[in-house]
Parts: structure tokens; sequence; C-alpha cells
């Protein structure tokens, strides 16, 4: 089925049972049956979230061809095109750490919105993002990077990141639904691949705002993830938004957890982050502060990095306000 289709159908459900739900019944019709058939149809909506939206056939062959590129000083490194479940052409970019002894490791790493999967691998990056790929890379780290729908080579003339914010704020945000639900599942299907290719014995996700976003999905769907590092993701407000974390987080059970966020941050406030962040079910997480908005400041990196030298042993950070 077309996520446009599942869009429509799971919009018709919400506008046939929360007015029911939040209609005044009379009365007599206050019946322990009904009152069953309503908590069946929060159960049914949840199942929805948790299962349908983020789905594919892990069973259905992966086309996904590889490029080798120029190698340089990160090591060696090759273009991923392969198309995904629902017909989009999706590219990224594989990157092999120079030291290719068993046990693999492996990273999905997941950019913000507004530029591209470079934002992992060029000196220019805003942030210093490529510091953290680099180091994972010397960790022994495989890193797969992808083109979110929407952006870079995925992207459309005349149609950026701007209009996108515009869509999610708006009476119609279904675009910018199906963009993070799609990257998501983009992921899930290169992390499929690499399992079979590769057989990593951890799995990394990595985002920043928007793929922090995405990281915290796509860690709630996929149990081989031991590892998440989110930066700044934004909160969703409503209830009945599949993509707002907090109503998936509590399936990440067992994954080690850095979750790095802003006091000031105009996206997700003190509060808000701290709700989702505790809606997290595994115990091995911290959420560390910085006084800074959505931009964290160059600090953020030092205790990424730390963290990264402290998965090769049993070390916790304490989160503090920095």
């Amino acid at each position: 089925m077309k996520l446009s289709n599942s869009i429509f159908l799971l919009g018709l459900m919400l506008a046939l049972q929360i007015p029911a739900l939040n209609a005044e019944p009379a009365p007599e019709a206050l019946t322990e049956v009904n009152l069953a058939e309503v908590n069946l149809a929060e159960v049914n909506l949840e199942q929805a979230y948790l299962s349908h939206w983020f789905s594919y056939d892990s069973a259905e062959p992966i086309n996904l061809t590889l490029t080798k590129l120029e190698g340089g000083a990160i090591g060696e490194r090759a273009e991923i095109r392969f198309t995904s479940d629902d017909g989009q052409a999706v590219n990224g970019l594989i990157a092999y750490p120079k030291n290719t002894a068993t046990p693999t490791k492996l990273a999905l790493v997941l950019h913000p919105m507004g530029i591209d999967q470079q934002f992992w691998w060029s000196d220019k990056s805003p942030l210093d993002a490529q510091k953290m790929t680099a180091h994972l890379l010397e960790k022994g780290y495989t890193i797969i990077s992808l083109d979110a729908r929407q952006h870079g080579q995925r992207g459309r003339v005349g149609f950026g990141p701007r209009e996108l914010i515009a869509r999610a704020h708006s009476n119609e945000p279904r675009l910018y639904i199906e963009t993070i639900i799609g990257t998501v599942r983009d992921y899930r299907i290169a992390l499929n691949w690499a399992q079979q290719e590769l057989e990593p014995d951890q799995v990394l996700v990595m985002g920043y705002s928007m793929g922090a976003q995405m990281s915290l999905l796509l860690a709630s769907f996929e149990p081989s993830v031991n590892t998440v590092v989110t930066m700044v993701p934004p909160y969703v407000g409503s209830d009945t938004s599949p993509v707002a974390p907090r109503i998936h987080v509590n399936k990440i059970t067992d994954a080690k957890v850095l979750w790095l966020a802003g006091t000031k941050d105009p996206h997700s406030d003190q509060g808000q982050t701290q709700k989702t962040f505790d809606q997290i079910s595994s115990r091995d997480k911290v959420l560390s502060w910085f006084d800074a908005g959505h931009r964290l400041p160059p600090e953020y990196l030092d205790t990424a990095l730390s963290f990264f030298d402290g998965l090769d042993v049993d070390t916790k950070l304490e989160g503090k306000i920095q």
C-alpha cells in the first residue's frame, strides 16, 4: 500500500474515532461494553502508530548498488543507491574503517533539516559534525549516511527546508510526516542490507535535529540498535502525530542512549525534552544539558567523543548543564 493511501486511511480512522472519544455521551450510554470499545480503539490506534506507519517488507530483495569512490583521509568510501519500498530512489554514502578486523560495528548517521548527508563528511560542515564520523571510523565503525527525503539529491527545485517546516506547522503536515516516516523506512532497509552483508554485532544510530528525531524513531523500531546519540530533537506535541518520538521511545528498552540538549532550545523546551527522555524504557541513558539553544556549543563534541570512547568499556556519563 502506498504511503499516501496509508496516511489517508489513518486520517480517516482518526476522524472517525476522535470525535467519538471526546463526545459527551448520554448517561445511559456509559455501559461497560462501550467503555471496552473505547479502550480497544485506543489500543488499535497505538498499534497503528507502532507497526503500520514505519513497517516495510524485510523479505523483499534489496537492489542496493555500491559505486566505489576515490579514497581519502577517512578511508575507503562508496556511493549507495537503492530503491525504497515505495519506489523512491535513495542515495547515500558508506565509509569503511581502515581497521576492518572483526567484530564489525555499524553506525547510521542522520542529518538535520536543510542540509544533506554531507553534514557528516564535509570539512565545512556546521557544528564540525565530520569530527564525530571521523572518530567513529577510528573506533572501527562502518558508517552509512543517506540523503533524507526532500533533501540533497532527493530534493526538488523551488522547495526547500523553509517550505517543509512551514508544512509541518500548518493544517497540511502530510508532506513533513511522509518525509520523516519515509526516511526512517529507508534507513531500516539500509540496516537490513548491512545486517546481511556486514553482520554487525554493534549498531549505533546518531542524528542532529530532524535527524535526531528520526534516530529515536529508528531505534524504536529496530531492536538491533544498541547505541543512540540524539542531539536536540524537536518536540512534537500532537498526540495523533505518528512522528512524535515520545509515542514510540518506550520501545527503546536495552540501548545505551546519550541525549544532548540545549536549555534554551525553541524547538523543545526543558520540560518537553525531559518528558520524552523519561519515556525511554532503557535505564542506560543520560540527558546532558548545554546552556544553548538549538545550535549546541563547541563543547558538545567533547561530550560526544568521550561517549564514543566509553562504548568499549562499561562507563556512564553524568548529565549536567555545561
